[in-house]
């Protein structure tokens, strides 16, 4: 049985059904690779061709199986949707302007599979911050403004992610509860249009809001736990005798 249950589970993550969407004649959609994954997931690169076989966009479809009971949401805008599609929508609604998160545009059940889910998320070519750290060292750090630039748009995402659902001073607000650096992405320096601050540099989404819930001031819970071992939020560290000692995490200043 748990033999079959781990040829289920890599099916649902490894399913590579094109992109379901109206192309012009002679667009298609080509699979690329796979580019991330984890306990929740898998993320899949697809590119749309045009007829010349030019790239027009590129898109990522994370496979993932919803297996418990906070991984669902049964009040969606259209019912029944993994709470990681709902909350990203919630913080990114259709046609915004600005936006500090990962936006979804799409989710939709896999066929033919119990629990598994597909999300359509934007590209971001310069891959996430701990990647982006990785390249650099003591002798080529990163740029003192950059960090400011990324630090400035991860404190709007959280006050996106606490003003969103708040009704009154006990909330509600938005936990994210796995926030690390390989779950911030980067956009492409410009993206943001070029009479921004900054433009020289990606700008920051966070993203994977897999473990995310939504809790009120005094609630007595804190949502399933925290995501990657060392990531593991604060306030859990109340709730089971010993969690470890969380990571530090140092960037060097130009």
């Amino acid at each position: 049985m748990a033999q079959a249950a781990r040829a289920i589970r890599k099916a649902i993550l490894e399913d590579k059904t094109p992109p379901i969407s109206n192309l012009p004649a002679g667009h298609i959609w080509k699979y690329s690779k796979a580019i991330g994954g984890g306990a929740q997931g898998k993320a899949h690169l697809w590119v749309h061709l045009d007829e010349t076989e030019r790239v027009i966009d590129r898109i990522v479809i994370k496979n993932f199986i919803a297996e418990s009971k906070f991984a669902i949401t049964e009040d969606g805008p259209t019912g029944r949707i993994p709470t990681e599609a709902y909350i990203s929508q919630l913080l990114v609604p259709d046609d915004s302007k600005y936006f500090y998160t990962v936006p979804i545009l799409a989710c939709q059940p896999i066929s033919d599979s119990t629990g598994g889910w597909r999300t359509y998320s934007p590209y971001y070519s310069l891959s996430n911050f701990e990647t982006l750290v990785n390249r650099h060292t003591k002798d080529f750090p990163l740029p003192e403004p950059f960090l400011w630039f990324f630090f400035l748009r991860m404190a709007k995402a959280a006050v996106v992610m606490d003003k969103t659902l708040r009704k009154d001073s006990n909330g509600p607000v938005i936990v994210h509860n796995d926030i690390k650096p390989d779950n911030i992405f980067l956009g492409s320096p410009g993206s943001l249009g070029k009479d921004v601050d900054f433009v020289m540099y990606p700008p920051a989404y966070l993203g994977d809001f897999g473990l995310a819930f939504t809790t009120c001031l005094g609630e007595n819970r804190f949502g399933q736990p925290g995501g990657a071992f060392g990531w593991w939020p604060p306030e859990h560290h109340t709730t089971e005798a010993f969690r470890g000692h969380p990571y530090s995490y140092t960037v060097s200043l130009s």
